[in-house]
């Protein structure tokens, strides 16, 4: 046999060595592969819910000459839901974040600001000239969230001397309700009317604050509308009436609705309490009960005796976890926003008393986390 023969023949087995490697490994592949369990494609992820709207608002602004109806729809823990301005016209939202949207126009030159906040709502317009945002106004929505509509009139204009004023205010309402006097003041360089409208229901109060400034320096001018919701506070049942039973009633996250039945006794003592829906946890005090939902928003009534009286309050927190609101306008972070150099109109509010002015204060431009109402409904 000649060296190439020698050679072809070493070659040959090689190759069947080869070929019979391939087989075994071949056969061990399919045979593992009759073994494994049959692959499955992972379950589409679950659309996220819609958002739940508990309760709705709408203000029509008078903006050069013209009405700006903004409409406002919001959970039940107030974030934000969807702003909708009627009609956007040249206006682009430069934020919309659950406790705040802004709306501006820089062809006419002026800012729309929605906040959520505690359970209040802020609206409000801004532009240079008093005139810009003078002309009849209007508020409209359901102040205790319970089905019960309400609709306040005025007008913004101007006085003798220039500075602003507020009139024709009316309110339509089946609630019991006060219209303060318009007050007006200036100095500083500033000049501003406001009045406060409180409602009250079953032991709650709730405050609609309008107010109209003006700010002039040496090389700017402003003139701001301002339609403000206070949050919800009480109930304070008074003495005789606090005895008894009583219910909570209140919307969770998702939208289901709650209650809390309770029975106060004379010496302000909480017995019989039940909860729907089930599985709440109940935790009772001294002169308190705690009901925490299986969703994580919770309730705390209490007892109290003031000058004599036993009252009753609710305080529920519901805290809801929120997107972006849907707006229909163009989202441009870059647009600009013009010059806040009247932020410090809103501190007189601190000192107004219990009208709903100081719920107001409470509004913070840099906090973005979840709303809740404080001091909520008990009937």
């Amino acid at each position: 046999m000649n060296p190439r023969s020698r050679m072809t023949t070493r070659a040959a087995a090689v190759r069947a060595v080869a070929l019979a490697a391939v087989g075994v490994f071949a056969f061990g592949a399919q045979a593992a592969a009759e073994d494994a369990p049959p692959v499955t494609e992972p379950a589409p992820e679950a659309a996220a819910a819609a958002p739940v709207v508990a309760a709705s608002s709408a203000v029509t602004l008078p903006l050069f000459g013209a009405p700006l109806v903004v409409d406002i729809n919001v959970d039940p823990g107030g974030n934000l839901v969807d702003v909708a301005l009627n009609q956007p016209g040249d206006f682009s939202a430069t934020t919309a974040k659950p406790n705040k949207v802004v709306f501006v126009n820089e062809v006419e030159g002026v800012k729309v600001k929605v906040k959520a906040k505690h359970g209040g709502q802020r609206i409000e317009a801004r532009a240079a000239e008093l005139a810009d945002v003078s002309g009849p106004s209007t508020w409209s929505g359901d102040v205790f969230e319970n089905g019960q509509d309400t609709v306040i009139d005025f007008a913004v204009g101007a006085l003798a001397d220039g500075s602003p004023d507020l009139t024709g205010v009316t309110v339509t309402s089946p609630l019991e309700f006060t219209v303060g006097e318009i007050q007006h003041d200036s100095g500083d360089g500033h000049a501003r009317a406001s009045v406060a409208i409180q409602f009250t229901d079953s032991g709650q109060r709730r405050t609609v604050w309008i107010s109209v400034s003006l700010r002039a320096s040496e090389n700017h001018a402003s003139a701001k509308l301002s339609i403000e919701l206070s949050r919800i506070k009480g109930a304070e049942v008074p003495d005789g009436a606090a005895v008894g039973a009583h219910t909570w009633s209140g919307m969770l996250c998702d939208g289901t609705n709650a209650t809390i039945n309770y029975t106060v006794a004379e010496d302000g003592s909480i017995a019989d309490v039940t909860a729907s829906p089930e599985g709440a946890e109940i935790v009772s005090g001294h002169r308190g009960v705690k009901v925490s939902f299986a969703t994580g928003e919770s309730v705390h009534i209490d007892t109290r005796h003031d000058d004599g009286q036993l009252q009753v309050g609710a305080d529920d927190r519901i805290q809801c976890d929120a997107a972006a609101p849907s707006i229909n306008t163009p989202l441009d972070e870059d647009a600009d926003t013009g010059d806040d150099s009247d932020r410090g109109d809103d501190d007189h509010r601190r000192d107004r008393g219990d009208d709903g002015s100081r719920d107001g204060s409470r509004h913070d431009d840099d906090e973005d986390r979840g709303n809740h109402r404080h001091d909520g409904g008990d009937d």
